[in-house]
């Protein structure tokens, strides 16, 4: 695999074009780490005049298709994915990208319905995935996603899209998958009508195929860190999903017709408040089942990103940004000061809990925080002026 680097020192004199051919030299064919670094040099160091900067990412490395920007601090990290100024920055109307937070850079783009330590339904008992055919991996899913179905509407709890047709589909697609019954098509699953289940099921912990994605890069910063605050010898991720060439591979898919093992969606939020609060969507893999049979080879997500995506096949996609976990509890101090925290994040009085957690966390860890030169700058101004205000 490609392994290219470009570093970027801090506290430089330096103009925003000077960083941009640093980047070209070092890595003249790499598109990704170009298009960063022209990214840094626009927004991180500034698009106008060459000024002393502080936050530059320390290193920009391609492996494979992942692009990675390795920070060494909180305010680095905090600053890199910050919406309005950071590198990935984000427009009402035109979202550009999705994002998703891990708590150890050991965790791939992998769903819980493909890990060994979680359990599915196989009918009467609970067994770990992965499973040895592609039918009995997809048929215990549909057994885990129905128990939560059944449980829940048992008890009376609302749940997304319900409907007598649901319910009919439901048992419909269970005899279906079991029985192997005769079918015009080849079944695909998930079917899409069972999405927002599998969204709110995916939410409350109940293994699937299903991977939280969120459009708030904070929101993906909290979730990276939370988890992390405790944790030594490893290193938070940010993964950066490119939401453009999503919508580029769109606009071409008459021309490339092939299939698209991944599809991301939204689920509604008005019965699902983490949904809301997470600004949450997701990303699953479909499977058409024209061999039961077949051996099951689970993927990590970004192992199919590119062959999901044949109309963007030249655009960047993949970004991950990490940080070492001793500066976790730093990270959680930023967002909690900027209204991200285990309150906002999970309404009710269970994120209450947790962000009192969260307090204890951080107070345990010394995490402290800097400002910026040109805040303590700002900072000095204001004293200064308003000691001279009667002069």
């Amino acid at each position: 695999m490609a392994n290219t680097s470009v570093a970027a020192s801090r506290w430089l004199q330096i103009a925003p074009s000077d960083v941009t051919s640093v980047a070209a030299a070092n890595a003249p064919h790499d598109f990704g780490t170009q298009a960063l670094a022209l990214q840094l040099s626009q927004r991180t160091l500034g698009a106008r005049h060459p000024r002393k900067y502080h936050n530059v990412v320390a290193k920009v490395t391609q492996i494979g298709e992942v692009t990675e920007l390795a920070c060494d601090t909180a305010l680095e990290f905090v600053s890199v994915l910050e919406p309005l100024t950071g590198v990935f920055v984000q427009t009402p109307t035109l979202p550009a990208y999705v994002f998703r937070g891990c708590s150890s850079y050991n965790h791939d783009l992998f769903p819980a319905a493909y890990r060994k330590h979680t359990k599915l339904l196989t009918g009467v008992n609970w067994e770990s995935p992965p499973f040895e055919t592609i039918g009995d991996q997809c048929v215990a899913e549909l057994f885990t996603v129905k128990r939560f179905f059944d449980v829940a509407a048992a008890n009376g709890i609302r749940l997304p899209e319900d409907s007598q047709e649901l319910r009919t589909q439901v048992e419909w697609f269970t005899r279906d998958m079991f029985f192997g019954a005769s079918v015009e098509e080849p079944m695909e699953w998930p079917p899409r009508q069972f999405f927002s289940l599998i969204a709110l099921a995916q939410h409350y912990g109940v293994a699937t195929r299903a991977l939280d994605w969120t459009w708030s890069p904070l929101v993906a910063a909290y979730f990276a860190a939370r988890d992390a605050m405790q944790n030594a010898n490893d290193k938070i991720v940010v993964w950066v999903f490119s939401y453009l060439a999503k919508q580029t591979d769109q606009l071409f898919e008459v021309l490339y017709p092939s299939t698209r093992p991944l599809t991301l969606f939204t689920a509604p939020g008005a019965d699902n408040v983490n949904i809301r609060a997470q600004r949450g969507l997701f990303m699953l893999e479909t499977h058409v089942l024209t061999d039961r049979d077949a051996p099951f080879q689970p993927h990590s997500y970004d192992e199919l990103l590119r062959s999901s995506l044949p109309g963007a096949r030249d655009l960047h996609l993949v970004t991950r940004v990490t940080l070492p976990c001793e500066h976790a509890a730093s990270v959680i101090r930023f967002l909690t000061t900027a209204g991200i925290s285990g309150a906002t994040v999970f309404p009710g009085l269970w994120g209450v809990a947790r962000e009192l957690e969260e307090e204890q966390l951080m107070n345990a860890v010394p995490s402290p925080i800097a400002i910026t030169p040109l805040a303590r700058e700002l900072q000095e101004a204001i004293q200064k002026a308003f000691e001279k205000r009667g002069a």
